[in-house]
């Protein structure tokens, strides 16, 4: 009888799901009906009607992509169904709206500036469905790739919706069609702007961390109920300034840096050929992250090397304090003994440095999220938390924030890219050197790690203490210590880590598992029941929760397995920690 309860329940959550699934392609689908209805409007005169259409369509389009997530049920399906509508509803229908709006009434006008206006008017209109169709291309790229630091809270240019978002409370707004020969041709400069800004890499806001299921201040809901009230009662005018407000943003952001930080700064990675070297390059690349001019360093050994950025060939140069001069940020992700080296030959570093190393040097340890904005200057050596210790820190916190923790224990399965390409290559030969039964070769690990577990006494000393440290200098020496035990195991990528945690309280598993699912996006609950593993996650930064186990006969005890991408995660807060310090100029003061 159970095991029949069992595939009941099993087969009705099945039937559940695959009704859920439907719902989100429901609102594009609706999204696609109002882009339809805006072109059918705008050829029959009733702009303004075209106009609110294309706004539905905006509420419809935000929609679909929450209740996906919510329900979990985002699938490339709806992804590219979604890119379609957007780029009907947003990108053409506003385009015909704005030429037949603004310019159709100027098309009998025989002066030659209002036939160079009509013409320009075509090309502006074109430039902005091709400039849209171009920033959905670059957004599915990403969103297919792991995000980086800035997909999840800003977006690289600006969004389609928000481009025909502006036409279209410019049409509310003013209603009736433009009659002026410079005003169309102010109309026209207007979309070339719009068109620019989506191909742009300035950063709009992209308000993804606002959680629906977060409970909100009475504060918050009062400001959204008036403002809902104003939009109502005074679409043209509200519409048309929240428009130009979210516009301007990204601009205002942009110019807000600090006058060193206003240009696009110049990077240096100084181990760039080390595998979080990689990793940060490709994920400075991949979120279109704002520079002037990238400098990659290494040992003497690796220079000239001939590396890729951004479709341009970048040479290797040797680490020299002299090569600094011009560099505003640098990310030093080279092996611990070369950090150590640079130290001690008593070169400077330059004024604005991250450290990645694990090196022990002395500086700020900063995880983006928990740390204390305050802390961050425009001048500063600042070290990235060890990949555990992010973790660990996030993933207690949460827990400490809701619940309350009194102790924790925490078994952390060390991958071999933690010792560098070295460690990654000795465990392939063993792997396959066993395979082929021939004798294996350990000049990285103490003693065979390939179909092994290794205790690696010294080493994972190192890695505890350097955990334990990092922890203390981000959630505080009040905080109650976890007790650390690093083992080496035989995966070549990413963490994973088995906690024993006391709480005060005793909540259910559901409630445990809900406040990570609930928090700020850097732990992921899958929804697959067999959970995540080490291979699994490579390429993702966030933190994932597998099976969260209650301690049975002893109350607030729970066991968690987690899993995370250690090269992923660490590059994932440099350049948060970076970007942050770009814009937020107001810290230091």
């Amino acid at each position: 009888m159970t095991e029949r309860r069992q595939r009941r329940r099993i087969r009705d959550r099945a039937r559940i799901q695959s009704s859920l699934s439907i719902v989100p392609s429901l609102f594009t689908v609706g999204n696609i009906f109002c882009g339809y209805y805006s072109a059918i409007s705008t050829l029959r005169g009733n702009y303004d009607n075209a106009a609110i259409a294309i706004g539905v369509g905006i509420v419809l389009d935000a929609l679909d992509g929450r209740i996906a997530r919510l329900t979990k049920t985002s699938s490339d399906f709806g992804v590219q169904l979604d890119s379609i509508a957007d780029v009907l509803t947003f990108g053409i229908a506003p385009a015909i709206l704005a030429f037949s709006w603004g310019l159709n009434s100027i098309a009998g006008i025989e002066a030659d500036i209002a036939k160079h206006v009509h013409q320009l008017g075509w090309l502006a209109t074109f430039a902005f469905v091709v400039c849209g169709a171009l920033r959905l291309a670059r957004f599915n790229i990403q969103t297919k790739k792991p995000p980086d630091a800035g997909s999840k809270r800003y977006f690289v240019g600006l969004p389609i919706p928000m481009g025909a978002a502006m036409i279209a409370s410019v049409v509310h707004f003013f209603k009736q069609p433009i009659l002026l020969v410079g005003s169309a041709l102010l109309w026209c400069l207007l979309i070339l702007f719009l068109a620019f800004l989506m191909i742009s890499t300035v950063r709009y806001h992209s308000f993804k961390e606002f959680d629906v299921r977060k409970p909100r201040p009475r504060r918050a809901l009062f400001i959204t109920a008036m403002l809902l009230g104003l939009i109502i009662f005074y679409s043209e005018v509200m519409l048309l300034a929240l428009a130009t407000i979210y516009v301007s943003s990204g601009l205002i952001l942009y110019a807000m840096n600090r006058e060193r930080l206003r240009k696009s700064p110049n990077i240096a990675i100084v181990g760039s050929t080390s595998l979080l070297g990689k990793e940060l390059r490709e994920m400075l690349e991949d979120g279109g992250f704002p520079m002037g001019r990238l400098a990659l360093f290494e040992t003497e050994e690796y220079a000239g090397l001939l590396q890729e950025f951004a479709g341009e060939i970048q040479i290797t140069q040797v680490i020299s304090p002299e090569s600094f001069v011009d560099i505003d940020i640098a990310f030093f992700t080279c092996s611990p003994e070369i950090m150590h080296s640079y130290v001690a030959s008593g070169a400077k570093f330059p004024e604005l440095t991250i450290d990645l190393t694990q090196a022990g040097s002395e500086g700020t340890v900063y995880l983006q999220g928990i740390s204390d904005p305050r802390l961050l200057r425009s001048k500063g050596y600042f070290v990235n938390p060890h990949p555990a210790a992010i973790v660990i820190a996030r993933v207690l916190s949460s827990l400490h924030n809701r619940f309350g923790v009194e102790s924790a224990a925490v078994t952390v399965l060390e991958p071999a890219s933690e010792r560098g390409n070295a460690g990654v290559d000795e465990l392939q030969e063993q792997t396959v050197n066993l395979l082929n039964f021939q004798q294996i070769e350990n000049k990285v690990f103490n003693g065979q790690l390939a179909f092994n577990i290794l205790p690696e006494r010294e080493a994972s000393e190192r890695t505890e203490n350097r955990v334990m440290e990092h922890l203390e200098g981000i959630l505080g020496k009040t905080f109650p210590k976890p007790m650390i035990t690093a083992v080496q195991a035989p995966v070549f990528h990413s963490h994973a880590f088995s906690v024993f945690v006391q709480l005060l309280g005793t909540p259910a598993v559901e409630e445990v598992t809900a406040q990570f699912d609930r928090g700020d996006g850097s732990v992921t609950v899958p929804a697959a029941a067999d959970g995540p593993s080490p291979v699994g996650v490579v390429g993702t930064d966030t933190i994932h929760l597998g099976r969260v186990r209650h301690g049975g006969n002893h109350p607030g005890a729970y066991s968690l397995w987690l899993v995370a991408d250690n090269l992923r995660i660490a590059a994932a807060n440099a350049i948060r920690t970076a970007e942050h310090i770009m814009l937020a100029p107001a810290f230091d003061t």
